[in-house]
């Protein structure tokens, strides 16, 4: 580090004596704890000159304890004193490198910065729907990053840019018959239904399964329409289990409980998104022999939730989707399922 010449540490020091004065000394700081030529470290706050060497900030409070944490002046200088936020509530000091850490009485002091920080801005910062940050910015799926908020999440990757969510609902919407099982086109038994399982292995929530509608008189290049929300939250990696299943011969509730127990176990015995997907294609679902017309297994990661639920809607008659399962195939029958991806 170059040595500061000691005119300019005499100006310095000057500096930061009327910032430590002007705010009520060690009344308001507490005892200094430290002094640098252009920082002193007191015991509940600090001063600090900006790069010019000009002029003298503070920090205090919770908002200094994290930036302290952070790494203090190495990590950035503050370009401002602590002031209020717009709805008057909270309180944020912003700092070099186009950072800043925010604070308020129901949440912890925050940094919010880069990309992401300037679409919070954009929507209207703490006066948003987003609300104040309650998280410093993290990894996230695909090499992206998120900073969670109050109400939502701001999500960024490199080639997307950032975008806001409070949260996504995932819904099965219908199916599409690509052809019938030849035994059955000329039966009900045949009519299919879709029994669905939900896992995620790395993620605490429950594993579930669900039951389509019955999809009577379906024929080939039919889709049918349904509306089951199978999902609802915050966006992260999910596999969905597709079973397709004729309505009487395969009992579907029976089925439906087995891809329960099913789902549930994967995720109790698997750690990662590879053993799961390994242990639900390997055993037989119990009562779905028969009319039973495959299944079929889609992974759906975090970014994709994400940027499906920012996407326009496709449509296949009346069924709307974003997304759909490799076909399913048995004994001649062909179906996929499809899904949607909506903000909420």
């Amino acid at each position: 580090m170059p040595r500061i010449p000691s005119s300019l540490i005499f100006i310095h020091t000057a500096l930061l004596q009327r910032k430590f004065d002007v705010m009520g000394g060690a009344a308001f700081f507490g005892p200094v704890e430290q002094k640098r030529p252009t920082v002193w470290y007191c015991r509940h706050g600090a001063v600090v000159c900006d790069l010019d060497g000009r002029r003298a900030f503070e920090v205090h409070g919770a908002i200094c304890r994290k930036w302290r944490a952070l790494g203090g002046a190495g990590w950035g200088r503050p370009t401002c004193d602590e002031m209020p936020t717009p709805d008057g509530s909270g309180r944020v000091s912003h700092f070099t490198g186009g950072r800043s850490i925010y604070r308020s009485p129901r949440t912890p002091a925050v940094v919010v910065g880069g990309d992401i920080r300037g679409r919070w801005d954009e929507l209207g910062g703490v006066d948003s729907y987003l609300g104040y940050p309650i998280g410093d910015e993290e990894d996230f799926s695909e090499d992206g990053r998120r900073s969670r908020f109050q109400h939502g999440s701001i999500y960024w990757w490199n080639d997307s840019g950032a975008v806001d969510l409070s949260g996504i609902s995932l819904s099965f919407t219908g199916l599409k018959c690509l052809e019938q099982m030849p035994g059955n086109r000329n039966s009900t038994d045949g009519e299919p239904c879709a029994v669905i399982g939900i896992a995620a292995p790395d993620a605490p929530i429950p594993a579930r399964a669900f039951r389509s509608r019955v999809f009577h008189r379906i024929d080939r290049g039919d889709a049918g329409r349904d509306s089951m929300e199978v999902f609802r939250g915050e966006p992260l990696d999910i596999t969905i289990m597709t079973l397709f299943t004729g309505h009487r011969c395969c009992a579907p509730d029976r089925c439906r409980a087995a891809v329960q127990t099913l789902v549930e176990e994967a995720v109790g015995e698997t750690g990662n998104q590879m053993e799961l997907e390994r242990h639900l294609l390997s055993p037989p679902i119990a009562g779905s022999r028969g009319s039973r017309i495959g299944h079929s297994q889609l992974v759906v990661s975090g970014r994709q939730l994400v940027l499906f639920a920012r996407q326009a809607t496709w449509h296949d008659g009346s069924v709307d989707y974003k997304l759909d399962t490799s076909v399913a195939e048995a004994s001649g029958g062909r179906y996929k399922a499809y899904f949607n991806v909506l903000p909420i």
